[in-house]
């Protein structure tokens, strides 16, 4: 398909998260000036409650919507050829999805990193009453291709997810390797993911993500409670430096296979997560992820793992082995071949 400029459209913040690392695989395979990127700039996701809800209000008043659907349309000429990528809908409104999709000169995909049913309800009624206007819906989970073209999609591919080379692997390529013997999750709060947690005190638990100002466990609430949480970057880091770190696939979006089981990995870390066919489809069990069922599993691996740590080495050394090939660079490359298709 020829076209003259990709557009990423995301709700998260600058020089965060999905889009903006397609952002920087597209940049070095079809050129900068061939791709930009319209995101929430200055948005945190640890922010206050007041701000969080004047958010909500902005979402509700269309205010967020407007202004990023006019910075989009700031941006194509009527005589050149897009193609516009919404990630989750970008919280865009049906009628400004709808204006997009109608464009002639302008090839409108979504990109959904979410499950259908593990959005709230408000977002997730909005992604189903557009799927009918996008030319292509991709989605990380083989399973979910059923469930979009029955709910209206005119077509649909899996791209899974994967690791961003500048942010997992290139930063800690030239880490010295010296773990500590301590237990590290990243991640955001939620109820279920804390019950599972608490099952870890044992250990020398670290908590890093946003959100854990909301457990009901002291204990759990204090370790997670931070300004400043290791994200990106900073936790790809952090997990080639942890002597075990824990993972979850969340049962909300369908326990397929998370950004973080690639992005981990790549790093360098020793994982264990909770067992899922789509992430054995890349890592194999005890090979390079360690995987559990229950939480008696996930205690005896944890305690196994950390008093063997040739074992444990060698699964960091095989995870990075079988990551490689799973980089953001390669599904860019999957998505334009799939234009072709």
């Amino acid at each position: 398909m020829k076209f003259d400029q990709i557009i990423l459209c995301t709700d998260a913040p600058e020089r965060q998260g999905l889009a903006y690392y397609y952002y920087l695989a597209f940049r070095d395979i079809i050129g900068v000036d061939k791709v930009s990127i319209i995101d929430e700039e200055k948005r945190k996701y640890d922010a206050s409650l007041i701000s969080r809800i004047y958010r909500r209000f902005q979402l509700k008043m269309n205010v967020l919507s407007r202004k990023k659907y006019l910075r989009l349309l700031n941006g194509i000429l009527p005589s050149k050829r897009y193609i516009v990528i919404l990630f989750n809908n970008a919280n865009l409104k049906y009628k400004e999805i709808k204006s997009l999709s109608d464009s002639e000169n302008i090839y409108l995909a979504n990109y959904l990193s979410d499950g259908l049913f593990g959005m709230n309800s408000q977002k997730q009624t909005e992604v189903i009453e557009s799927l009918h206007l996008y030319e292509l819906v991709t989605t990380f989970a083989t399973d979910l291709l059923p469930v979009l073209y029955q709910m209206g999609a005119k077509k649909v591919a899996r791209i899974p997810f994967a690791y961003c080379k500048y942010t997992h692997l290139e930063s800690t390529a030239s880490l010295t390797f010296m773990p500590e013997k301590k237990l590290y999750y990243f991640g955001t709060w939620t109820p279920t993911i804390e019950l599972w947690l608490s099952y870890l005190l044992e250990f020398d638990l670290v908590i890093e993500g946003n959100g854990w100002g909301n457990a009901k466990n002291k204990i759990i609430r204090k370790i997670g409670t931070k300004k400043n949480p290791g994200t990106d970057q900073n936790m790809a880091i952090l997990a080639r430096k942890a002597g075990l770190v824990i993972n979850f696939t969340r049962a909300q979006h369908g326990c397929f296979h998370t950004m973080k089981t690639f992005e981990l990995t790549a790093s360098g870390a020793c994982v264990l997560s909770n067992y899922s066919r789509e992430q054995e489809e890349f890592f194999k069990n005890g090979k390079s992820i360690i995987y559990f069922n229950t939480p008696k599993e996930m205690v005896e691996q944890v305690n196994y793992y950390f008093n063997n740590p040739i074992e444990s080495n060698s699964i960091r050394d095989e995870a990075i082995k079988a990551a490689l090939p799973n980089s953001y660079h390669v599904r860019a490359k999957q998505f334009l071949d799939i234009l072709e298709s």
